[in-house]
């Protein structure tokens, strides 16, 4: 199947020369005509050029087709100026089949620059003589070996040719279509149409070769071997498998980067996005008013082509959306499913069907099962994924080699991780096609099954190394099977409710470091509501996760019942980490709420037990713990103690979460005590650590100490910067607890720029979200925020209750 896309490959469609036409004619006129003019006989042009007279006599009466070697020999013994040499050459050539002509294309190859380089440079008569173009179905094989073909064909003096794999169902259809393109219409045989090529350089493209992948594979190979004037340029999803094939894999157009939360990192034009761009319907393009696409624009447009994994037929088809669609509608639909994509002339056949439809059926019985099975991972799988789905029905070496050929057969796609692993993934587009084939095959709740287990058992066994030195692979381990989490989760809820509840206890630490409390209190509050008849002893700890993250997002009363479910169903021995970690959790929901002397009695009631049951994780947790509400107390020399001691705790045992916190909690105690360079190295340590682990939490807050630091030691610009982004990230967490002390200090910069008016709009801003969330301002910020609200009041004066009103009313609007 040709993959070329815009328009119909083959110019004039099935269209044949017809024997009528009169191209041999007029190179029998031509030839005539400049040997009359030199007054040559045909018997000395024939001595000129090493023919024989009746071999001139047969060209003359168009009885005789010349090869491109004969030409030479004519235009030479005729003494032909270059002009003259053309001249003649095109009276031969002309006569080619329209369908063995190169594609032509009304657009410009978008995307494919350094690909387009490299296949140029492999395009050289002799060296190599076989290059196979491989890749999935739709990702611009065609476009690019045509564009090659056509950036190389001056270095192949016989001129290129075209041949559609498809078109023929066998051997003997592929020689006639051969002998056709080379002007030896009538040879049965491949060493015929070799014998007939001669030794000028022959550039061949064969397009779509997997659809007669035996055929075209036999052809090459002695086509190769019969005669060295040809260079064969093949587009397969899958190699040939002939001696000397090189192979050139051409990857889908490269992405936009995008930040975590899916913005683009930039607005520069990647290839996917200038493809999209150039096919779309798009208001503000040049042809409008000129002005580039709107920010929301080009984010939705970044989206799409993520959505389609770069794939040049899959973008070419949501473009054409754009004539129904508006782009953020079409970018959101897509995220949904694929399904609306669609191609052909009548644009009536999904994409998924051009794509890998009509090869599916010629999978092996394995292939299909396997492929069918891999489209429940929704991220990159490694091979002990695939052999998991497999179970006892497939041998490890069973399954490496059927990953293996569809790994040839560009169904799989092999990209290895940063550490040079290898690592797999499917296309989204054959994703969800295969989901469908999964849908239709018995078994597909075993399958289910077992990727549900298998990603819990891998989220268990990460979960361990997040508390110590390998916080970072753990991590990175979970964030790459992110969607194979929440897909493994959204089915554990529905069939296997224990391992819905064990994949949220695992996946805790995660949430937190990562900051995605929304989205794991919800998938603890589904595991939970579908397990309520679940043994209490998976129950407890997503009702204690629930609680934890219900916390984070300073939801207290929420907080508050859900882990007194946990502690309730927790058994009655307080020894057991869960009871331990109830306790503590009810410590600091009472901390943030103001209640310290409650906040303290509970967590040093969990440092006992901790202690008592040889806890060092506990132990060291509860240190940090007790370290917060002692300074937030004002009870600095406290702090420091419990501070101190958490931080050589973690640091043995590697934790450097706790570690992480330890340093934030004591560069704050530092700068409440006066000692800002104590401060600021404790601090910048904190932060650098919060950011090599990806603790978004730390790095937050980390930023909003050091913004505080920096105003004391008058850097105000450093500092406004600081608590912006502190501000942004806190607001993007959920965090309203940490928010508020972050807008009294942005007053507090306010105040110091002469702004009155802008700090009491953020006062407002803080005692709203306090009245909220029902929170004093902390004991140990008090003075602080009375000092600024002082000088608020002394600058507006008598219009300070006025402008009180007035920022309440515009952060209520």
């Amino acid at each position: 199947m040709s993959e070329a896309l815009g328009c119909d490959p083959r110019p004039g469609g099935n269209r044949r020369s017809s024997e009528s036409e009169p191209v041999i004619t007029s190179f029998s006129d031509e030839l005539r005509r400049f040997r009359r003019h030199q007054g040559l006989s045909q018997q000395s042009l024939g001595r000129r050029a090493g023919l024989s007279t009746e071999a001139i006599s047969l060209l003359e009466r168009g009885l005789r087709t010349p090869r491109v070697t004969t030409l030479r020999l004519l235009a030479d013994a005729l003494r032909l100026r270059d002009d003259e040499r053309d001249a003649l050459l095109a009276t031969v050539t002309s006569r080619v089949p329209p369908e063995c002509l190169l594609p032509r294309y009304g657009d410009a190859l978008i995307g494919r620059d350094e690909d387009l380089s490299q296949l140029v440079r492999l395009l050289q008569p002799e060296a190599p003589r076989l290059i196979t173009l491989t890749g999935p179905g739709g990702v611009g094989k065609t476009r690019l070996a045509v564009a090659g073909a056509q950036a190389a064909k001056g270095r192949f003096a016989a001129g290129v040719r075209w041949l559609v794999a498809a078109e023929s169902s066998g051997v003997p259809d592929l020689v006639a279509a051969l002998a056709r393109a080379v002007g030896s219409a009538g040879s049965d045989s491949v060493d015929a149409v070799s014998s007939s090529i001669g030794d000028a350089a022959l550039l061949l493209v064969i397009d779509g070769a997997d659809a007669n992948l035996g055929v075209v594979a036999a052809v090459a190979d002695q086509l190769l071997a019969g005669t060295s004037a040809v260079t064969i340029v093949v587009t397969s999803r899958q190699r040939l498998r002939v001696s000397g094939e090189v192979l050139v894999a051409v990857p889908p157009l490269a992405l936009p980067r995008l930040a975590p939360d899916g913005s683009p990192l930039d607005l520069d034009d990647s290839p996917a996005t200038r493809l999209f761009r150039a096919r779309a319907s798009l208001p503000g393009q040049a042809d409008r008013d000129g002005d580039p696409p709107s920010f929301d624009d080009t984010a939705a447009i970044a989206r799409i082509c993520h959505q389609v994994d770069g794939l040049p037929l899959a973008l070419e088809a949501a473009a054409a959306q754009t004539t129904v669609w508006a782009i953020t509608e079409l970018a959101n639909t897509l995220s949904a499913s694929l399904s609306v994509l669609v191609t052909g002339a009548d644009a009536d056949r999904r994409l998924a069907d051009i794509i890998i439809g009509d090869s599916f059926p010629s999978l092996s019985e394995a292939e299909q099962t396997m492929l069918a099975r891999l489209s429940v991972y929704a991220d990159r799988f490694t091979q002990a994924d695939v052999c998991a789905l497999a179970g006892a029905e497939a041998s490890p070496s069973e399954s490496s080699v059927t990953l293996s050929l569809l790994v040839a057969k560009s169904l799989v796609v092999r990209e290895d991780d940063i550490d040079g692993d290898a690592t797999f993934r499917l296309l989204r587009v054959i994703r969800e096609f295969a989901k469908e084939q999964l849908a239709d095959q018995h078994g597909c709740r075993v399958v289910g099954h077992r990727f549900a287990r298998h990603i819990g058992a891998l989220a268990a066994q990460a979960s361990y190394g997040m508390t110590g030195r390998g916080i970072c692979t753990s991590a990175s381990t979970l964030d790459s099977h992110a969607r194979d989490l929440e897909q493994a989760l959204s089915w554990s809820v529905q069939h296997d409710q224990d391992t819905a509840l064990t994949l949220v206890g695992a996946q805790w630490r995660w949430w937190q470091l990562r900051g995605h409390y929304r989205s794991g209190r919800a998938a603890a509050a589904t595991a939970l509501d579908s397990g309520r008849r679940r043994p209490a002893a998976l129950r407890a700890p997503a009702y204690s996760v629930a609680g934890f993250l219900a916390l984070l997002q300073s939801d207290y009363e929420g907080a508050q019942t859900l882990v007194q479910h946990g502690l309730d169903l927790y058994p009655s021995s307080p020894d057991t980490s869960g009871h331990r970690w109830s306790l503590a959790l009810l410590g600091s929901i009472a901390q943030e709420r103001g209640d310290y002397i409650v906040s303290a009695q509970l967590h040093q009631q969990s440092l006992v037990l901790a202690t008592r049951a040889d806890d060092p994780l506990g132990t060291a947790a509860q240190l940090g713990s007790l370290c917060q509400v002692a300074w937030l107390r004002g009870h600095l020399a406290e702090a420091e103690d419990y501070g101190q001691r958490a931080l050589e705790l973690a640091s043995e045992l590697g934790d450097q979460l706790t570690v992480a916190t330890a340093l934030t909690d004591l560069g704050t105690t530092a700068r409440y005590r006066g000692d800002l360079t104590g401060a600021d190295v404790l601090l910048n340590h904190g932060l650098e650590l919060s950011r090599r682990i990806g603790f978004r939490e730390g790095v937050a807050w980390s930023l909003h100490q050091l913004g505080v630091v920096d105003r004391l030691s008058g850097n105000t610009s450093s500092a406004e910067a600081r608590q912006a982004v502190s501000l942004a990230e806190h607001l993007a967490l959920g965090n309203r607890w940490r928010m508020t002390s972050v807008l009294d200090e942005q007053a507090a910069l306010a105040v110091e720029a002469d702004d009155p008016n802008g700090a009491n709009r953020q006062l407002t801003r803080a005692d709203q979200l306090r009245r909220e969330i029902n929170v004093p301002v902390p004991r140990v910020e008090v003075a602080g925020r009375d000092q600024t609200l002082a000088r608020v009041r002394a600058l507006l004066g008598s219009t300070y209750r006025a402008s009180s009103l007035t920022s309440l009313a515009v952060s209520t609007g």
